[in-house]
């Protein structure tokens, strides 16, 4: 679902620039696509799916004159056209279905892009540590494991780190 969101949202707004601060302290304009692929590779995080991540790679190799979404559309590969189309035409429905819910919408004028796009990727990381916690918690429930003081240990640091990373990743979005 995470992933999902983000791809939509590079679909859409991806040529759009945001403004990012540099390691100098300086605003430098970036597109959505660049600020999505450079989050994931600061955090060392991949987008789930293979088709999603080519998805992200087209749209930063994307003409500037033409729209992403129009891109991808009507790329050669059948399962990312198809992919495309049906992320554009369900952004709107799920736009109206979920319009009083959402915490920010991104047809909402009011709430920057820049707002929009770091909740989203706050999401799809908190998504992430999400799984690897209970990826760790049914390796806890093995029974071998409990005869494995030493491997019993590895995972049990495991789980101190992400949640040492959750803290964080919560207090940073």
């Amino acid at each position: 679902p995470g992933s999902v969101k983000i791809i939509v949202g590079q679909c859409t707004y991806s040529k759009s620039a945001i403004t990012v601060t540099d390691a100098e302290g300086e605003q430098q304009p970036i597109t959505v696509s660049q600020y999505i692929n450079a989050s994931l590779a600061q955090d060392e995080l991949a987008l789930v799916l293979p088709i999603h991540r080519r998805m992200l790679d087209i749209a930063l190799e994307a003409r500037p004159e033409a729209t992403t979404e129009h891109q991808l559309i009507n790329f050669p590969d059948p399962a990312i056209s198809a992919l495309a189309f049906e992320l554009a035409t369900d952004q709107e429905q799920l736009s109206r279905m979920h319009q009083q819910k959402a915490r920010y919408s991104v047809a909402d004028n009011q709430t920057p892009l820049s707002t929009i796009v770091n909740h989203i990727m706050a999401d799809y990381k908190l998504e992430i540590v999400a799984q690897q916690k209970r990826q760790i918690m049914r390796q806890l429930q093995a029974p071998e494991l409990m005869r494995d003081p030493q491997r019993y240990l590895q995972v049990m640091t495991q789980y101190k780190d992400i949640k040492e990373d959750r803290k964080s990743t919560r207090l940073n979005s």
